[in-house]
């Protein structure tokens, strides 16, 4: 039972020759960081993937560096591009014998979480809930509404509070 272990993806690459990390700037490093902790990664994924030091992510989450916008959204862009080419695969990969031999739903299922990952990479929303009202609509529906509240101020308006504070009806008397 000898397990190897293995190391999750390096955002920073590993040269496979070597087995280093790339020789990145520090820059590119705490960008990368940034990009990370953006999409919710835990402090020990990024230290172990960047190779930067713990107090180094916590000033970068803190955002106390003056880091590159173009750089976090070049690298935004890169997962993205791998999210489309893995979102890709899958859907090509939905032959008929495959959909046959697997439930529609773990094909679905799959699919839709790639295509929402790539959505929110791309700063794109993955539900759209949108109404359109044309004016005559709206002005009917305000008509509407401006009608049913002058029917409760006058409801209001027609009831007493008495001595002992229950309300009746203007010119009851209460029991």
């Amino acid at each position: 039972m000898n397990k190897k272990y293995s190391q999750p993806e390096s955002v920073v690459p590993i040269n496979p020759k070597t087995g280093q990390r790339e020789n990145y700037s520090l820059h590119f490093r705490k960008c990368v960081a940034a990009y990370m902790a953006e999409q919710g990664a835990k402090q020990s994924e990024i230290i172990l993937r960047t190779g930067l030091s713990k107090q180094t992510v916590q000033k970068v989450r803190r955002g106390e560096y003056d880091l590159a916008p173009e750089v976090i959204e070049a690298i935004r862009s890169q997962e993205s591009n791998k999210l489309t080419k893995k979102f890709n695969k899958l859907i090509d990969a939905m032959t008929d014998e495959k959909i046959d031999s697997s439930t529609l739903p773990q094909i679905a299922v799959a699919a839709g979480i790639m295509f929402d990952k790539r959505q929110i990479l791309e700063q794109k929303p993955t539900v759209i809930l949108e109404q359109t009202y044309s004016d005559a609509r709206l002005d009917a529906h305000e008509a509407e509404l401006k009608a049913k509240l002058e029917a409760i101020q006058e409801k209001i308006g027609a009831l007493e509070i008495d001595a002992d504070y229950s309300l009746v009806e203007e010119g009851e008397v209460s029991s």
